[in-house]
């Protein structure tokens, strides 16, 4: 089974050097096979729903710990990209039954979805405890990224805003409203929650 580089993405600058340049076809599977590879190679047991089958793409578990990530592939435009990544940030909330579990999105490492995760307010990755993983092909394997939520938090911080049950009821209210479908009335209630929880942020700071 080939190896798979698991890198530490630390800040917004770190991300963008990750990110390739122009197109790389990477399908939705060839992301969950780098995802499966990286996560077994750290003991995680990993359950992966290849193609278009329903629910979790990826569910991983190592002891008491449980990650569910969504993932998409990179699409033929930057249109389909910035649809595919309000479908996937829709997708993730309604997984978000389990306050015990981990959850993340993972992308190709295409300069759009960087941008796009890099611009979504820090407030929103606060309240959503949501880690983003990026894949980009290396010679005849991959490398895999990862944004983690907490990064730029000092310790007492992350334990803060890991119990605070209030914003996980936001996001599960929102959630229990989203429709599987990729559609526009979807797109715009995540967009509303993005700009609502934004504003939320800026009148607490």
């Amino acid at each position: 089974m080939a190896q798979y580089t698991l890198i530490d993405l630390n800040d917004p600058e770190a991300v963008r050097s990750f990110a390739y340049k122009g197109k790389k076809n990477m399908a939705e599977d060839e992301v969950k096979s780098a995802m499966k590879s990286t996560l077994e190679g750290r003991s995680y047991e990993v359950q992966v729903k290849w193609g278009r089958k329903s629910g979790s793409d990826i569910v991983a578990i190592c002891g008491n710990r449980c990650l569910v990530i969504e993932v998409k592939g990179e699409g033929s435009s930057r249109q389909m990209l910035g649809n595919f990544f309000l479908c996937a940030l829709g997708e993730i909330l309604q997984r978000m039954s389990d306050n015990t579990a981990s959850y993340a999105i993972a992308f190709p490492a295409h300069a759009s979805y960087v941008e796009l995760v890099l611009k979504l307010p820090k407030r929103v990755r606060e309240a959503l405890q949501l880690d983003f993983y990026f894949v980009r092909p290396k010679e005849t394997v991959h490398e895999v990224g990862v944004l983690r939520w907490q990064v730029g938090y000092s310790a007492h911080r992350r334990n803060k805003l890991k119990h605070n049950g209030v914003s996980m009821w936001r996001v599960i209210a929102v959630a229990a409203r989203l429709k599987p479908c990729p559609d526009e009335k979807r797109r715009a209630e995540v967009r509303r929650y993005v700009t609502a929880t934004e504003k939320s942020g800026s009148k607490t700071r």
